[in-house]
């Protein structure tokens, strides 16, 4: 699985030590259903570095089995005013 951030312009919001993220994942297969079902999982991946430096379109892309499959979930990022007492939130 390769998952990465893109801005509107299409490059990577990712930290450059990190690049996109690579890795396995293994999801387990009820008994009742046949092998090479789809199935829907939800996946947390923490990223603590990552900062949205303008207001737009980004959107998550995650490909599986080497780019046979991709998902792409856009989304916005938006600038709230800030209250007292609040400053950048990384």
């Amino acid at each position: 699985m390769d998952l990465d951030v893109l801005d509107e312009d299409g490059h990577s919001i990712l930290p450059a030590e990190r690049g996109h993220l690579r890795g396995m994942l293994t999801i387990g297969r009820p008994d009742d259903l046949p092998p090479g079902s789809e199935q829907t999982t939800a996946l947390v991946i923490e990223l603590p570095q990552l900062c949205f430096e303008k207001p737009g379109t980004y959107v998550v892309v995650c490909t599986v089995d080497d780019g046979e499959d991709e998902v792409r979930s856009p989304f916005r990022a938006v600038q709230r005013p800030l209250g007292p007492n609040q400053g950048m939130a990384r």
